[in-house]
C-alpha cells in the first residue's frame, strides 16, 4: 500500500469480552423503538504507542424501560487494541485523538455485526445498528 495514504494508527486486534442476552418471556409482539446506549472507554499509553479501547452497547436496558415491555436485554462489550508505527513526528495529542475517535470508529462495524448475529440467532429480527457519528457520540 502507498505509504502516503496508509495510517500511522494500526488496528492490531479485537475481541468480544462480554455478551449478555436475557429474553423477556412476558413480551407481547409489538413494534417498539430500539433503546440503545453506548459507553466508550480508552486506556492510552503514549510511551508504548498503544491504546486499548472498549465499547459497550446496551440494548433494551431493563433499568430504563419506563413501563415499556422490551423483548430482551442485550449487552455486548468489545475491546480493540491499537498501536502506532514508529513515527517520530506523532504528538501525544494526535495519538490521543486517534485513540479516542478513530479507534471506536474502526471497531463499530465489528460491534454492529456481533449485535446483528446475536439477535438473528435468538430468533428475533436482526438489529442492524444505525451509522453513528462517533465524534458526536464521544463529545456528548
Amino acid at each position: 500500500m502507498d505509504k502516503q495514504v496508509e495510517s500511522i494508527f494500526k488496528f492490531v486486534d479485537y475481541k468480544v469480552n462480554h455478551i449478555q442476552f436475557d429474553m423477556n418471556k412476558n413480551y407481547v409482539n409489538q413494534e417498539i423503538e430500539i433503546e440503545l446506549e453506548f459507553e466508550i472507554n480508552s486506556k492510552i499509553s503514549f510511551e508504548d504507542k498503544t491504546s486499548i479501547v472498549s465499547i459497550k452497547a446496551d440494548i433494551f436496558n431493563p433499568e430504563n424501560k419506563q413501563g415499556i415491555e422490551y423483548p430482551f436485554h442485550l449487552a455486548v462489550i468489545i475491546e480493540g487494541i491499537f498501536s502506532s508505527i514508529e513515527d517520530p513526528d506523532i504528538t501525544e495529542e494526535d495519538f490521543n485523538k486517534f485513540s479516542m475517535y478513530n479507534a471506536p470508529a474502526a471497531m463499530f462495524p465489528f460491534l454492529r455485526s456481533c449485535i446483528a448475529d446475536i439477535t438473528k440467532a435468538s430468533n428475533f429480527p436482526p438489529i442492524i445498528l444505525p451509522l453513528i457519528n462517533i465524534t458526536n457520540l464521544i463529545d456528548k
